[in-house]
């Protein structure tokens, strides 16, 4: 915002007397410079802030994940990209729709393979009728899980490897990736 004035007064250094022209560049710079630190300065803590928080329920799905050895989970859009930006590294959500095929919306397809999911976040309550996972859906769809962690925004459905729902799930994402 400062530097665009300054630029717009470069033309009427014409008429000014050469031996101001130095003084004057010299003075919008070190202005310039001064107003750049100063909003840095004072925007820094809110970049800190905003670095330092964590996705709702993250903390709380870490920690079952890892309880539960599980490796890799879906859930809806915006649920697994918030994860992916944000959560730690450890965890591995991928985006799917709510009829647990893949969403494949700003992804690569080979995120997908070679994958066995283990764990699906399901809404509570669900954030949008058209892409939310809810109970009931997954329940109708994957059958009742091998157990739930409650995690705030989100419950974590974990399927056990070889279960009927962990089968079902895997199933119907390979089977949108062909």
């Amino acid at each position: 915002l400062v530097i665009f004035p300054l630029l717009a007064a470069i033309p009427l250094l014409e008429f000014v007397p050469k031996q101001i022209h130095r003084k004057f560049l010299a003075a919008a710079l070190a202005a310039a410079l001064l107003v750049m630190a100063a909003l840095g300065v004072r925007h820094l803590s809110a970049v800190r802030s905003f670095a330092a928080e964590q996705p709702a329920g993250e903390t709380c799905l870490e920690t079952a994940v890892s309880q539960r050895h599980a490796e890799f989970g879906v859930a809806h859009y915006w649920r697994a990209r918030a994860l992916d930006l944000y959560a730690d590294d450890d965890i591995r959500v991928l985006q799917v729709n709510p009829d647990f095929t893949a969403f494949l919306w700003l992804t690569n397809m080979s995120t997908y393979e070679k994958k066995t999911f283990d764990f699906v976040l399901v809404d509570t309550p669900p954030s949008s009728p058209s892409t939310a996972i809810n109970r009931e859906d997954t329940v109708n769809q994957l059958g009742e899980p091998t157990s739930a962690t409650a995690c705030g925004p989100f419950d974590v459905y974990f399927y056990d490897p070889g279960t009927p729902g962990n089968i079902a799930l895997n199933q119907r994402i390979a089977g949108s990736l062909d």
